[in-house]
């Protein structure tokens, strides 16, 4: 069964919480993407948004099958303890493989080599970095330094890792690249998908680090338990979403604690602006644009601030404009003086008086005068009556203009003293001039009757007038650049905290949010992290019940308890019935053995590519019942893993020999100069060719029963070299293994398994030339096939001899 991505599972529990709102949910499953994710949910999200799945890239979400990979060699030269170049060869596909060698053979250089190329780290270097530093190439041969790791993976075939260092570099400064059959080399090792999957499923374990495990601080193993688990992205969800949370809480912060220094700083001032600004900060909810109106002078300033504003642009009108309107004045006055001798009402009755009996006259002709009737209208009369007609026109026109030029003579000067500000009379502040300035203002209002009177009155106040307000002027401009100086520091600390205010206040929605998808995390960490263990810790007591052997410790409830600064990984246990914590009771070898119950589940679930597991020595503290039930548990995994067990000890090596049929021993050797050779020690082919000599060699078993059981223990021996050598090739050209596995359950002959391991048809025509071409291999096969049914006639060690070419000319035909 699958394990599902720990985002779905936070997905299904977050939309199952009626307590959760869907911004606070989005903002959690963008927390466990990434940074970026987090930051765009909280630009572009709104409460609104319906959250139709995680929203997640193919980083965390696979819907397939993940594609399985098994390693096929470990070429190793120069490093550590290895000279000139050794490779380590490895049957791709599930089974179980012991590479022995003593301490010091070299064997150990293999699997860190491994652990390097996949990694780009060890367990051991952070136990032992000063002596790695100085002694990670090869004594005896430094140059060429290389590192390859040959890999199969199914559906893509051969791929090859490899590690190059230059003859100066250090260990950090190597070229890692990947190569797959028939293309260019990549870069690194990304390309093959595994980033994800070597840190959630490291397959690789180390005895420093299976010692490590449960020997450290608890924080440390408790965190290392949730890297198992692959909880990384729950604790980079919480951690991201307090980051943001305190970040987000900044702005209120910083205005809470700096309000009562801006408190006290305006109340050490006497200013009108501070005292409004006070006045609205004492509220519960002050109105913040109030305040910026305070604080940049945009709204209506302090009553005192307004008045010494006016007071610092009177103006009065200017010597030109007075002396103009005054002149103006006295001229219009002296030329209607001069027409004071016409009666403009009485010169417009004559003059239509006048045009009247003209009139009369160029109607009627010479007449009696039609008003006195003692004069005579004739031409004479006319004569006289036109020139005076015209004059009293003239007349009347120079009046009329000398009134008008009046009249605007007179507005105007009336205007220049109106001009003059009133303001200045309800000035309350204490300025030195402005009594004299509100004399000044008087007596220039207070105008006589009299148009020359008041060009008299006009031209005397202006000076007085204008030297008063020229002082308030002056006075008021000092004072306000006084007050604006003083207050510029208190604006631009109100301006901060005001803008520290607004940023909360447009964070408010933002903060609630966060903190309760924070708060979510927290509450369901645990329910979540103990949900992810469960099948885990299940699957470990079953391993540890098979490891425990001879021990009186049983385990009970494996949990994590805590937040992931804190927390601490929970064994309980009982020991002969009583409860207790195992880790206090456990000895070194029982806590190996629980460290490998605690790592082998994680390493070999069905959701990792990684269809191998590597083991560096970790039996050293095993006591022999412990070791038969970790070569049972290996035993059992490799049905479906490659399971690689690097040890010196030679007690496994012994236990794999006795209980297992499908367990590889490989035996690695140092001779001097750091040159490292290989060599198969025991396959299951071998352990048959074994099973047949200790047979043939027993004097005490009859000749009938060599005769029947001999046969089929040839079979087996030929099949199983058949078998791994049809497994090993097929894998490494990219075949799945179910494929593999059908292709060899459908063909039950002995002589069909050999063709299809030799040439991949089990009907080749190639076979019966192989056949032929060594008398062993028809003689074996005969004895394999018709021999198993009918019984054969055993000829010592001579069957031995034939089974032994056999198996090689399987298991090394080119």
């Amino acid at each position: 069964m699958r394990e599902q991505p720990i985002v779905d599972v936070v997905f299904d529990l977050a939309a199952a919480d009626p307590d959760l709102s869907e911004r606070p949910a989005r903002l959690i499953l963008a927390a466990m993407e990434s940074d970026e994710a987090l930051l765009a949910e909280l630009e572009s999200a709104s409460a609104t948004d319906t959250p139709t799945g995680p929203p997640v890239t193919t980083d965390y979400v696979e819907t397939a099958a993940p594609i399985g990979a098994y390693l096929t060699s470990i070429e190793v030269t120069g490093f550590r303890g290895v000279g000139r170049r050794a490779t380590l060869p490895l049957t791709p596909g599930p089974g179980l493989i012991i590479v022995a060698g003593r301490n010091g053979s070299g064997k150990s250089s293999f699997a860190e080599a491994l652990e390097l190329a996949l990694t780009g780290d060890s367990f051991r270097w952070v136990e032992r970095a000063a002596q790695w530093m100085s002694a990670w190439r090869n004594l005896h041969q430094p140059d060429p330094c290389t590192i390859r790791v040959g890999l199969a993976e199914e559906g893509s075939g051969p791929i090859t890792v490899g590690v190059d260092w230059t003859p100066d570099a250090e260990l950090t400064d190597c070229t890692l690249w990947t190569q797959r059959s028939g293309a260019k080399r990549e870069p690194g090792i990304s390309g093959l998908g595994w980033d994800r999957a070597l840190k959630l499923y490291r397959p690789i374990l180390s005895y420093e680090e299976l010692g490590h495990l449960l020997d450290g601080r608890p924080i440390d193993l408790y965190r290392a338990m949730e890297r198992i688990l692959g909880l990384g992205q729950l604790n980079d969800a919480a951690e991201r979403l307090a980051t943001v949370l305190k970040r987000l809480k900044i702005p209120e912060a910083e205005a809470r604690s700096r309000k009562p220094h801006l408190r006290a700083v305006l109340e050490s001032v006497e200013d009108a602006r501070a005292t409004e600004a006070l006045r609205e900060l004492h509220r519960r909810q002050p109105d913040l644009d109030v305040l910026a109106g305070i604080a940049t002078g945009s709204d209506a300033p302090a009553a005192d601030l307004v008045v010494l504003r006016d007071l610092a642009e009177l103006a009065t009108p200017t010597a030109d404009a007075t002396t103009g309107v005054v002149r103006e004045l006295r001229k219009a006055v002296g030329e209607l003086a001069e027409h004071s001798d016409v009666t403009l009402e009485l010169a417009e009755h004559t003059s239509a008086l006048l045009g009247q009996a003209l009139e009369v006259h160029h109607e009627h002709g010479t007449v009696p005068c039609p008003v006195c009737g003692q004069g005579t209208l004739d031409d004479a009369w006319r004569a006289a009556a036109e020139r005076r007609q015209a004059q009293a026109t003239e007349d009347i026109r120079a009046l009329t203009k000398a009134r008008a030029r009046l009249d605007r003579a007179r507005t105007e000067a009336r205007r220049l003293i109106a001009s003059v500000p009133g303001s200045v009379r309800q000035v309350a502040i204490k300025l030195d001039t402005v009594a004299a300035a509100k004399t000044a203002y008087s007596s220039w209002t207070t105008v006589p009757s009299g148009d020359l009177a008041m060009a008299e009155h006009i031209e005397t106040c202006h000076a007085e007038l204008t030297s008063a307000f020229d002082a308030v002027r002056v006075e008021a401009a000092e004072t306000l650049k006084l007050r604006e100086d003083s207050w510029l520091p208190l604006a631009q600390e109100l301006a901060a905290w005001l803008e520290l205010k607004r940023a909360a206040l447009a964070a408010a929605t933002d903060t609630d949010d966060v903190s309760t998808a924070s708060q979510w995390i927290t509450k369901n960490s645990g329910v979540l992290r103990n949900q992810r263990l469960l099948p885990l810790a299940d699957e470990a007591r079953r391993i540890w019940a098979r490891l425990r052997q001879e021990s009186n410790v049983d385990l009970g409830r494996i949990t994590l308890d805590g937040q992931p600064h804190h927390g601490r990984l929970s064994i309980n246990a009982t020991v002969d019935g009583t409860d207790t914590t195992a880790l206090a009771v456990m000895s070194q070898g029982e806590l190996h053995a629980l460290a490998l119950a605690l790592f082998l589940p994680r390493a070999t679930m069905p959701d990792s590519p990684l269809r191998f597991v590597v083991l560096d020595d970790p039996v050293q503290a095993m006591d022999p019942a412990k070791i038969d039930g970790f070569v049972s548990v290996l035993s059992d995994l490799a049905r479906d893993r490659q399971i690689i067990v690097f040890s010196h000890d030679d007690r496994l090596a012994d236990v794999v020999r006795r209980t297992t049929d499908n367990g590889q021993i490989i035996e690695v050797i140092r001779e001097s100069g750091s040159a490292v050779s290989v060599r198969r020690d025991r396959t299951p082919a071998t352990r048959y060719l074994e099973d047949a000599r200790a047979l043939l060699h027993d004097h005490e078993v009859p000749v009938s029963v060599i005769d029947k059981v001999v046969p089929g223990i040839c079979r087996l021996a030929i099949e199983a070299a058949a078998r791994e050598r049809f497994y090993g090739r097929r894998i490494k050209a990219g075949s799945d293994r179910a494929s593999v596995e059908k292709d060899w359950s459908d063909f039950t002959s002995t002589t069909m398994r050999v063709a299809l391991a030799l040439f991949g048809d089990p009907k080749s025509p190639q076979m019966n030339r192989w056949r032929s071409a060594r008398d062993w291999r028809a003689r074996m096969l005969r004895l394999a096939t018709q021999g198993v049914h009918q019984g054969g006639h055993i000829v010592g060690d001579a069957v031995l001899v034939d089974l032994s070419n056999m198996l090689t000319d399987i298991m090394d035909a080119r």
